[in-house]
């Protein structure tokens, strides 16, 4: 239900079609302990059901997520310094896969998930930002195979130059 769901935290949507979508509740980043739910709203059903709690499954801050269909579904954290920040359902968000993060050639000082896209059942599409002492910047991969391999980097574009005052 929405009592559950409201107050204080961020709430992002991914449609699977026209009628049905999943919703990715965060609590507050400022609490001791990050709250993270994964609920469903279906074609036929007025209700949102949560499908799983997803606080320790999914380290640090979801920054983006996309389900391709009912059952394939991925989620991008913020990195600080985790190797463990890209996830791959294939069971409609009952069991959460790690997946591999691209090999990044550049030196950098920081890299964060930026944007996860489930283009069709093994085809992935990710950006990172990458920041290093002259600028930050992001860079888009793409996988085939569900995540276990990544291509090379196919844009780069400047996210904004780094500033003295930064």
């Amino acid at each position: 239900t929405m009592d559950q769901i409201s107050g204080i935290g961020d709430v992002q949507l991914s449609f699977v079609n026209d009628k049905e979508a999943y919703l990715l509740y965060m609590s507050d980043t400022a609490a001791e302990h990050i709250v993270k739910r994964l609920y469903y709203m279906g074609a036929s059903d007025s209700n949102i059901k949560e499908v799983r709690e997803l606080t320790v499954t999914v380290e640090n801050y979801p920054v983006d997520f996309d389900f391709y269909n009912k059952e394939i579904g991925c989620i991008i954290t913020n990195y600080h310094s985790s190797t463990n920040f890209i996830y791959r359902t294939e069971d409609g968000g009952r069991n959460w896969n790690i997946i591999n993060a691209p090999k990044i050639e550049a030196e950098y000082l920081y890299m964060d998930g930026y944007e996860i896209e489930c283009i069709s059942e093994k085809e992935m599409r990710l950006v990172v930002q990458i920041e290093n002492s002259q600028r930050k910047y992001r860079k888009e991969f793409y996988t085939y195979d569900g995540g276990k391999t990544w291509g090379k980097e196919k844009h780069e574009y400047d996210s904004g130059f780094k500033g003295e005052n930064e």
